[in-house]
């Protein structure tokens, strides 16, 4: 059951960074297009190699469930950014 759940997970994920790239290249113009795909592909490495490294000190100093929380609060900043500025 838990490797079922992962496959769902891994296609959502593949379809969304799908997702990502579309509106990136629909949203910048063509001169600007290879720094925004540079960007969020960057974003995406170097969030896939601290993530880890930042779970484990938060895991064992305040449980596996804080990191939850951990996620939840950069969600809303960029919810509430993204608001504030489009």
């Amino acid at each position: 059951m838990l490797i079922l759940a992962r496959v769902v997970m891994s296609l959502g994920s593949a379809m969304g960074q799908a997702v990502v790239f579309a509106i990136i290249v629909g949203v910048f113009p063509g001169s600007e297009r290879g720094k925004a795909l540079g960007m969020i592909t960057t974003t995406v490495a170097i969030g896939a190699a601290a993530g880890p490294i930042v779970a484990g000190p938060v895991f064992q100093e305040w449980g596996w469930r804080s990191i939850f929380l951990v996620t939840a609060l950069p969600t809303i900043a960029g919810k509430f950014l993204l608001r504030l500025l489009y």
